[in-house]
């Protein structure tokens, strides 16, 4: 019996290749499937120039296609590097540069996020303060991100940046985030605080503003676009 992650996926097919490697929502994957594909997919790795030590980047959640491209990259000769798929896209282009990855398998829309490396930031705190100078003129240039310059709030200002220039950040202050939500053309914009990050507005305000979710949006929040 051998340890060898690269090998194992063989030498269980060799004696159990119909047995179910993993099950799941729709089928399931059998041993001797999960080694022909990591067999093909590790060929086609090397056809692309992959070195033995590379590391690839993987970033896939619970599907079969993770354990097809775990082998396969191992039994390539490459280090793997597992990525949470929560990463935003600043996050991955960091990882990938910091690790010297050479590959990334995921997802295409993942990839492309990736290979554009840069969230596109509202920049209307003021840079002459802290908030505004630290977390993002600094962050954004230390991460080749995009900011939006706003030179002063106002709503129709703010909303007007996010829909032109696309932006998937936008850090503020409670203030800011009330003002947009009791802006009275807001929906007109097509544009929705999702999946925020920051400090937290109470559900009132959410109530009072339509049920409009920015209960994850006092503080920073993005991506904005729907």
């Amino acid at each position: 019996m051998d340890f060898n992650l690269a090998v194992i996926p063989a030498e269980t097919a060799g004696s159990s290749p119909g047995r179910p490697v993993a099950v799941y929502a729709g089928g399931q994957m059998g041993y001797g499937e999960l080694d022909g594909m990591s067999d093909r997919l590790a060929t086609g790795l090397e056809r692309a120039g992959l070195r033995p030590g590379d590391v690839v980047g993987l970033q896939l959640p619970n599907i079969p296609q993770f354990l097809i491209a775990y082998f396969g990259i191992l039994n390539a000769g490459g280090a793997v590097m597992p990525l949470n798929v929560m990463l935003e896209a600043p996050e991955v282009a960091f990882q990938l540069r910091d690790s010297g990855a050479r590959f990334l398998l995921t997802f295409e829309a993942i990839l492309d996020d990736a290979a554009r490396g840069a969230d596109v930031v509202i920049t209307v705190l003021p840079l002459f303060h802290i908030f505004g100078m630290s977390p993002i003129l600094n962050v954004c240039v230390r991460f080749g991100c995009t900011m939006s310059l706003v030179p002063r709030f106002d709503p129709a200002a703010v909303l007007t940046a996010i829909q032109r220039d696309r932006a998937t950040i936008f850090d503020g202050v409670p203030a800011m985030f009330t003002g947009l939500l009791a802006y009275p053309a807001l929906a007109g914009y097509g544009v929705s605080p999702r999946n925020a990050r920051g400090k937290v507005v109470k559900d009132e305000l959410v109530r009072d503003h339509g049920g409009k979710d920015s209960r994850n949006a006092a503080g920073g929040g993005g991506p904005w676009n729907e």
